[in-house]
């Protein structure tokens, strides 16, 4: 990053714009990040789930696949996504990026009614 760019960032942070929301946290950097769904496991569990996407266009990654349970297939028992918390960066501006969690459903189980 040359000095200019450097000197912009850091006058954004002192003024105070842009600034990400709680509970994310400013980073110039970000890891990108790669994973996809690999489980053959939606159609054959007793809690089955479709994938679906969640695209926001100022994410990376912008498209994430993630689980959406159906009915359960047992008598008494609900369907309730297993979740995973990744994290996601959203750009704020130029260079700045704000690493915030993301709450991920990778797949369903079956549990009892309440």
């Amino acid at each position: 990053m040359d000095s200019t760019a450097l000197l912009l960032v850091l006058m954004g942070t002192v003024c105070g714009i842009p600034v990400c929301k709680h509970p994310c946290e400013r980073t110039i950097v970000y890891n990108e990040l790669s994973f996809k769904h690999i489980s053959e496991l939606q159609d054959s569990s007793v809690a089955p789930w479709e994938m679906s996407f969640d695209t926001v266009s100022d994410r990376h990654p912008e498209n994430i696949l993630y689980a959406e349970c159906k009915d359960c297939t047992l008598k008494n028992m609900v369907a309730k996504p297993i979740m995973l918390q990744v994290s996601v960066y959203h750009n704020i501006t130029g260079p700045a990026w704000c690493k915030c969690p993301f709450n991920l459903a990778v797949g369903c189980t079956c549990v009892q009614k309440r």
